[in-house]
């Protein structure tokens, strides 16, 4: 066969707590992780996208078995079953069945040294639809926060802003009645004292009208004797 791995699936290793291991890498490393560990994408030579995993296990975890090592690698092969016919040729342990789920399958046998080794052949489409279906979900959980957050942050304003406009339109009833009052009472003086006003102007009209009478009237006598 051409090519047998095409690179490293996995590494996995026990831990004494696989949930602080996780959360020391992410925070200390930067690893992106979740549930099973850490997703590495990656392209190979022909520009297909592949992905490695870094996985923690419990300290008394089997998986390792019949290996008595705290870790164990996974392989990334071309062709699982052509590989392990030629594996059961040159005589090399084969642990257990094969294996086949959406992502791959897999198998798994002992090194010259007894160390357990994982044979991965992967489909990285499907971690590839996984993520976009957590993403999806995770966008309309967001999403639906966000609604409800910005629904009930709008309701707070709109109570907001009616209370508001119910204190500046009772402050402006009270202003208005208040300027009213005032015009009223100043339109009452001002009317009063215009009422005066005239009352004076017409009075001393007639004093001026008498005095140029007078003065008339004694103009003629000069001038007529009479």
């Amino acid at each position: 066969m051409k090519k047998r791995v095409t690179g490293i699936g996995g590494l996995f290793f026990k831990s004494e707590d696989s949930k602080a291991s996780k959360e020391w890498y992410k925070k200390h490393l930067g690893f992106n992780t979740d549930d099973w560990g850490c997703t590495f994408w990656w392209r190979d030579n022909k520009g297909n996208k592949c992905s490695t995993q870094w996985s923690p296990f419990a300290n008394d975890t089997d998986y390792f078995e019949p290996s008595k090592k705290d870790f164990m690698f996974n392989y990334r092969v071309e062709n699982l079953a052509e590989l392990l016919e030629e594996l059961k040729k040159e005589g090399v342990t084969i642990v257990g069945e094969t294996q086949e789920f959406d992502y791959g399958k897999f198998a798994w046998i002992l090194d010259n040294e007894g160390n357990k080794i994982e044979l991965w052949e992967p489909v990285d489409a499907a971690f590839k639809e996984e993520v976009k279906e957590i993403l999806s979900s995770t966008k309309e959980k967001i999403n639906d926060v966000f609604f409800d957050e910005n629904v009930e942050k709008a309701k707070q304003k709109a109570e907001t802003y009616k209370k508001n406009a119910k204190e500046k339109a009772a402050e402006f009833t009270v202003d208005a009645k208040e300027a009213f009052d005032i015009i009223s009472e100043k339109g009452s003086e001002f009317a009063s004292e215009a009422a005066e006003h005239l009352a004076d102007l017409a009075e001393d009209a007639q004093d001026d009208i008498k005095e140029a009478t007078a003065k008339v009237k004694n103009f003629l006598k000069n001038i007529t004797g009479k």
